[in-house]
């Protein structure tokens, strides 16, 4: 009789621990972790965070996230998206900051039923490539609207009128210039020119055009870059003299590095320098909410994530903790069965774009954040509005800090 009860012990036993294994699914982050180490870290911070407060549980199950590095480049990445792919367990992909891997890699994700949430690319296209069945879900800066506020703030707020468009030799500088051009055309301005960059920019050849720029009369420079090119341009603009010396409206990707370790104090205090942003109010002033969110960070993470303003990527952590829990969300909402990943990704998408509840975020709560695109248009899989943006500067630490209304 023993034995027979310890047979039928291990055979339960046996079951649970498979029942467990078929019962959990993998999430992908595939980010730059070598060139733009700090917003990729910023963003795995926050999903970390976000699941570690249900303890990495998802409708009852458990979940574990894999980090791949593209290191900026779309074959890379198509090669960790294709992991993914096959990965059985796999219930949705993080991207990055980088908008070029993931335009690139659109059309098969939606081929694969592959969820992207998306934390930080912002190029326009991205969460627009269906308007039937999308895969793709922006807790992020759309680039549809980037374009617009920072021209408004550079017209109505600071009274530019002679801009120069510097921007990266990509789809996202290519999808940038275009709502650029769009809203200065409604100004009746035209740039003084439109200057194209490739990545691993040189500082020679940057010279060169940027005194061309200057010497044509532009009076602000609208940047579309990531930290190692706007490092250049920065440096660039801050060893002229300073009646030569322009305003720079840059879009947020030059935040994604070690940008102010990299230009120098020294230089950073000699420019003008205002980039886009999420409001981050709730860095500065948080609420009891967001407290305790940062309070569990630092439990996790330690001392160098313990001063919010000081850090260095704040939309990485912020975006990537609040689109956590609208996947967490959607997850509870519906039954998730653990046995077929693939599924469940179509279940979680439909209760994505139908939250019942509202969700609180760092950045706000989520009322009904996601539509189908059918019945909310091109912003249906867009979580934030441009009212959710601000402009940021450094302050002379080179913290970043939100410029008064």
């Amino acid at each position: 009789m023993n034995g027979f009860v310890l047979y039928i012990f291990l055979m339960m036993v046996s079951l649970s621990a498979l029942a467990d294994k078929k019962a959990e699914y993998h999430l992908y982050l595939d980010a730059d972790f070598t060139g733009s180490r700090v917003s990729s870290i910023a963003i795995e911070q926050g999903i970390r965070t976000a699941l570690d407060e249900v303890d990495y549980q998802i409708g009852g199950h458990r979940v574990s996230l894999i980090c791949r590095d593209h290191r900026g480049n779309t074959r890379r990445s198509r090669a960790n998206l294709e992991e993914a792919i096959a990965d059985p367990k796999t219930l949705a992909v993080f991207c990055g900051l980088h908008s070029p891997p993931v335009l690139t890699n659109l059309a098969r994700e939606h081929e694969a039923g592959m969820l992207l949430l998306d934390p930080w690319a912002a190029a326009h296209s991205i969460t627009r490539f269906s308007m039937d069945t999308n895969w793709v879900f922006r807790l992020s800066l759309d680039d549809a609207k980037v374009g617009q506020y920072l021209v408004d703030y550079a017209i109505e707020k600071r009274g530019f009128k002679q801009p120069v468009l510097l921007l990266e030799d990509t789809g996202w500088g290519r999808s940038n210039e275009k709502n650029m051009m769009q809203a200065l055309r409604a100004y009746g301005i035209s740039p003084v020119s439109v200057e194209w960059f490739n990545w691993n920019l040189e500082e020679l050849g940057s010279r060169i055009r940027l005194r061309r720029m200057l010497q044509a009369g532009a009076d602000c420079l609208f940047l579309v870059a990531n930290t190692r090119e706007g490092v250049v341009w920065a440096r660039e603009l801050a060893a002229h003299a300073e009646q030569d010396r322009i305003p720079i409206i840059s879009h947020w990707g030059i935040t994604g590095g070690n940008f102010v370790e990299e230009v120098g104090l020294d230089s950073l205090n000699k420019l003008e320098l205002f980039f886009v942003q999420p409001q981050l109010s709730v860095i500065h002033a948080p609420s009891v909410y967001a407290r305790g969110v940062f309070e569990h960070a630092e439990k996790l993470f330690g001392e160098a994530i313990a001063e919010p303003r000081e850090w260095q990527a704040p939309a990485g952590f912020l975006h990537g903790y609040d689109i956590t829990r609208l996947l967490l969300a959607a997850g509870e909402q519906v039954r998730l069965r653990g046995e077929d990943a693939g599924k469940d990704r179509e279940v979680v998408r439909v209760a994505l774009e139908s939250l019942e509840q509202p969700v609180e975020g760092l950045l706000k709560a989520y009322v009904r954040p996601f539509g189908s695109m059918q019945q909310m248009g091109v912003d249906g899989h867009e979580a934030l509005r441009s009212s959710d943006y601000c402009m940021g500067s450094f302050d002379e630490m080179g913290r970043i800090v939100v410029e008064a209304e």
